[in-house]
């Protein structure tokens, strides 16, 4: 978002057609400055010119009217003159630094994220070629596997039972924050549900305005999970490039959940999970841990429900950084979730390569988020003709630049 105050009122979900006009009154703004600056330096350039001439006869013909007080009086008021310049010149700056920095802070991440976690080395290891079944790396992986001095995993029903023709769904939740997206994304997963005759689920009456729109994943996910064999719940910033996977080619029935990690951890951005009593048992625990809903961002690591999974999980990095008192149960959430490669089914920007099943932007914002998202979307697009004509509810343009850069993303 090219401006602060754009930002803070599209956190009010009533005032969704605000934003446009409160950028064009701030660009209005700027722009009577701009023009009254202009003339004040103009004004000022005369008035010098006129004064300078007007001194050039005093010294010829009146040389006795140039007193020591006289050019005191007149050096103050030039002065005065050139504060008054001074000051349009500072406000100028910073009208101009209250609307663009944000976005400009936004692009440097967003390029870093990109292309300096990618170029700039180590940032993931990725096998080659990359199997579903493809484990992630040792050094992300949780260690010990079994903590001590907590209750020992219970594996009760495990592994499943394996279903030869599964009922698959695939959840997206959008709020006012990713307005600009929500509809392109939601259209890229039905061209992908329809293709394989998967349901693609949105519910936009599920979330919960008392928390984190992201809290609300866990209450679609423990909604809809008793209908069907496994769901598949993707982030609305994730955009599926490869129509050809297939998601009976990832789940594994010997885990209740399976999720990919990064260097920060396991990411719930994208959470395949089977229909289990366990599985069922977990969202809602999840969700009962009200206690990390409030906590600053100083205070412990990671953003909403993020915060319960690795709490729950008892990962290294929770343990390391946040640490407390540790969830009993810790070892049978850790025994019956898989952990992946992320280039199984969560790929971030700075290690995406062709051929992957989707691109998730996690970690990007505002306008580069959207036109990454946007050049991304085109190319899913593009793959997706050798397939025929889309749904309705499949096509879906992108996102305009105007939606890019007077949106919400």
């Amino acid at each position: 978002m090219p401006s602060s105050v754009v930002s803070l009122i599209f956190l009010h979900k009533n005032l969704s057609d605000w934003p446009i006009l409160l950028l064009l009154v701030d660009f209005f703004l700027s722009v009577c400055l701009s023009v009254c600056l202009l003339c004040a330096d103009i004004r000022l350039k005369r008035e010098r010119q006129k004064k300078t001439e007007s001194s050039s006869i005093v010294y010829v013909v009146m040389p006795q009217l140039l007193t020591p007080r006289h050019r005191l009086r007149r050096k103050s008021s030039f002065l005065k003159r050139q504060r008054r310049r001074q000051f349009f010149l500072l406000m100028l700056v910073a009208i101009g630094i209250w609307n663009f920095l944000p976005g400009f802070l936004h692009v440097f991440t967003g390029m870093y994220k990109a292309h300096g976690r990618r170029y700039f080395g180590g940032y993931m290891k990725r096998p080659t070629p990359c199997k579903a079944e493809q484990l992630a790396p040792e050094y992300l992986l949780d260690k010990p596997k079994i903590l001590p001095n907590l209750d020992d995993p219970d594996l009760s029903n495990l592994p499943g039972q394996r279903v030869h023709h599964p009922k698959v769904g695939i959840i997206v939740i959008c709020d006012g924050n990713v307005h600009s997206i929500c509809a392109s994304s939601v259209a890229n997963k039905q061209a992908y549900a329809d293709r394989h005759g998967y349901d693609m689920i949105y519910d936009e009456k599920i979330v919960d305005s008392s928390r984190p729109a992201s809290w609300s994943k866990l209450l679609a996910m423990r909604k809809y999970l008793p209908k069907y064999d496994f769901l598949l719940y993707l982030d609305v910033d994730t955009v599926i490039v490869n129509f050809d996977v297939q998601l009976e080619d990832i789940v594994d029935y010997e885990y209740d959940q399976i999720l990919a990690a990064d260097r920060n951890g396991l990411n719930c951005g994208v959470w395949m999970i089977r229909n289990t009593e366990w599985s069922l048992w977990f969202l809602d625990e999840m969700w009962s841990q009200s206690q990390l809903v409030g906590a600053a961002p100083w205070q412990m690591l990671f953003h909403f429900e993020q915060r319960a999974f690795h709490y729950l999980y008892q990962t290294n990095i929770w343990r390391q950084k946040v640490g407390g008192e540790q969830f009993e149960k810790a070892n049978t959430v850790r025994a019956r979730t898989k952990v992946v490669n992320a280039c199984v089914f969560n790929s971030q920007l700075a290690f995406y390569e062709d051929g992957d099943f989707l691109i998730h932007l996690a970690g990007l914002k505002g306008v580069y988020k959207c036109l990454t998202f946007r050049r991304y979307y085109k190319n899913a697009l593009n793959s997706l003709e050798k397939y025929g004509s889309l749904s309705v509810e499949a096509d879906e343009l992108p996102p305009s630049l105007r939606e890019c850069f007077f949106g919400n993303t």
